[in-house]
């Protein structure tokens, strides 16, 4: 046999070993950030799509593993791989969509699911026309197949209506920001990633507006949520705790601070290591709140 042979048959199995964290019980598969329950290293997301790209004949499967992929990776703030990804998912799906007609479901999800997660890609970065453009053509894309209560409509709808708000000054942007929070509510429940999307938002209005109380009950309300649905250790959990760490703050409320900086810094530590920007300033965030 060959060399060449051999490493072809080695190959997989290297990639296979390299996956097999993704399936241990506390690191979960890497999955869509439409339904956050978990994420993985940034090494096991690439052998995950190293392992996928193997088998590119399904290629609706193989849109949604790259978009997964770079989920994981957009956690790992690999922000631009995370794009890479999503912008070879959403061509992907696009050409089979070309082949099998418009109203072909498993494409055509696809397609929805790359579109939501470049546009969240630019709502991070505070581009909000452009995520709103990218949503809209994912709300238009799922109307045509999917009904009002498929999650994945839902969940297109929700993001178009955050990008919307931005649009608005300071006390229209919260007045909207209230009643899409009471739709969250009724779409996916008080304890949904969706919800805590909204009421991120309404921290921040109320921290602007100066009503440090309301902004802190908000941020409690968004950590719970995230605590309940993702993993301990998941980045968007030290995200919520440092909005409440900072509602706090401006309450006066110094005693409260410390516990959650050292759960902030914990979290951030192992997922983006010990130089990470995030890392630094939750590391300075901490050493200010033990010094008052």
């Amino acid at each position: 046999m060959s060399v060449n042979k051999l490493l072809s048959y080695a190959f997989p199995v290297a990639l296979f070993l390299a996956a097999l964290p993704l399936f241990s019980a506390d690191k979960p598969l890497p999955v869509s950030l439409i339904d956050p329950k978990g994420w993985c290293t940034k090494e096991a997301a690439n052998a995950l799509a190293s392992l996928a790209a193997l088998h590119p004949a399904d290629t609706n499967a193989l849109a949604e593993t790259l978009i997964a992929t770079g989920a994981a990776l957009e956690l790992a703030d690999e922000t631009a791989a995370a794009a890479s990804l999503y912008q070879q998912a959403m061509l992907l799906a696009r050409d089979q969509i070309k082949i099998t007609g418009v109203k072909t479901e498993p494409p055509l999800r696809a397609y929805i699911n790359a579109l939501i997660h470049l546009g969240g890609l630019e709502y991070s970065k505070s581009h909000y026309e452009e995520a709103e453009k990218l949503y809209r053509s994912a709300v238009e894309a799922a109307r045509i197949r999917f009904s009002e209560n498929d999650p994945l409509v839902k969940v297109a709808r929700n993001r178009y209506a955050l990008a919307l708000g931005q649009r608005y000054q300071m006390e229209k942007r919260r007045a909207f920001y209230l009643v899409l929070k009471e739709s969250c509510v009724k779409a996916f429940g008080k304890r949904h990633e969706e919800t805590a999307r909204v009421l991120d938002e309404l921290v921040d209005v109320e921290m602007l507006r100066a009503d440090y109380k309301q902004a802190a009950v908000f941020a409690k309300e968004a950590l719970l949520a995230r605590r309940r649905t993702l993993r301990s250790d998941h980045p968007l959990v030290a995200d919520s705790i440092n909005r409440l760490a900072s509602a706090y703050y401006s309450l006066g409320q110094r005693a409260e601070l410390a516990p959650l900086l050292k759960e902030a810094l914990k979290i951030r530590s192992a997922a983006f290591g010990p130089e990470h920007p995030k890392t630094a300033l939750s590391r300075k965030n901490l050493e200010l709140a033990i010094e008052e």
